[in-house]
């Protein structure tokens, strides 16, 4: 009975180590996303995964964890795709999984923001298909970021894929249809391929979201000019100009120039 004893406690002993190991292995994945557009010697992935190996080492999981993670392996896509997202079994340490799944939030924020940022200033720099990357891998880990979509949506219109841009901006919108910006851009685009009524309703829509949007003005001045309502058109660049516009003076000269050839003095 003894001798049984010592065997069945060795076999639940080597169990246990092989679970730990096991265990540990899922645990670095759990930070990681499996995608092709992910790049491990890219800087920012690169410090992600070591801020995701520092987490691990500095944390201290019960056996309820080490199940959790082996057992529910679903909560990788959960928590990577939606990080405010919270999933727990109640019969696991409550307070372990929710200290766990707080630092993993906040590091996936934290390199969203860092993508984010480093697009904007590849567009800057007129380095568009880095950019186009860095939005690319912000929406691997948030892939409901309306912004992302809408400067994907910017750097399609600069390339003049118009169809391109209008599809990442509808999905802008789907996300957060109270930014401006969105119809701001449907609006260059409409005028770009010379859909001029639908332009200026997009941009009527920017203007009712953000009543200060200054070159919404100045494009609207456009498209009314491009529509032959000149009147109309000088209003709203001079609106466009007192918001601080650079290209409103210069182009209110150009429309009043197109106003009085095309309405010349009566003799």
């Amino acid at each position: 009975m003894t001798l049984d004893l010592k065997f069945y406690m060795r076999n639940i002993s080597l169990l246990l180590l092989i679970l730990c190991l096991g265990t540990r292995f899922a645990s670095a994945q759990f930070l990681n996303v499996q995608s092709p557009l992910l790049d491990k010697k890219d800087p920012i992935e690169k410090s992600k995964i070591q801020s995701g190996k520092n987490l691990l080492k500095d944390q201290r999981f019960d056996i309820g964890m080490f199940l959790y993670l082996n057992f529910f392996t679903d909560l990788n896509v959960v928590v990577l795709e939606n990080p405010k997202t919270r999933v727990y079994k109640p019969e696991i340490s409550k307070k372990i999984l929710y200290y766990y799944l707080d630092n993993v939030a906040e590091l996936n924020e934290a390199v969203i923001q860092d993508y984010f940022n480093r697009g904007l200033a590849r567009i800057d720099s007129s380095k568009y298909e880095e950019a186009m990357n860095d939005f690319d891998r912000c929406l691997v880990y948030d892939p409901e970021n309306a912004d992302a979509y809408l400067n994907r949506g910017v750097l399609f219109i600069i390339s003049k894929q118009y169809p391109e841009a209008l599809d990442e901006l509808n999905k802008a919108q789907q996300f957060d249809p109270e930014n401006a910006a969105i119809y701001f851009n449907r609006g260059v685009v409409y005028y770009n391929q010379q859909l001029n009524k639908e332009a200026l309703d997009q941009l009527e829509i920017c203007l009712k979201k953000d009543p200060e949007y200054t070159r919404a003005y100045f494009e609207k001045g456009v498209v009314l000019a491009e529509l032959g309502n000149y009147q109309e058109a000088l209003g709203s660049l001079r609106k466009a100009r007192n918001l601080g516009d650079p290209d409103a003076g210069a182009y209110i000269d150009l429309v009043k120039t197109k106003k009085e050839s095309n309405n010349p003095p009566k003799n």
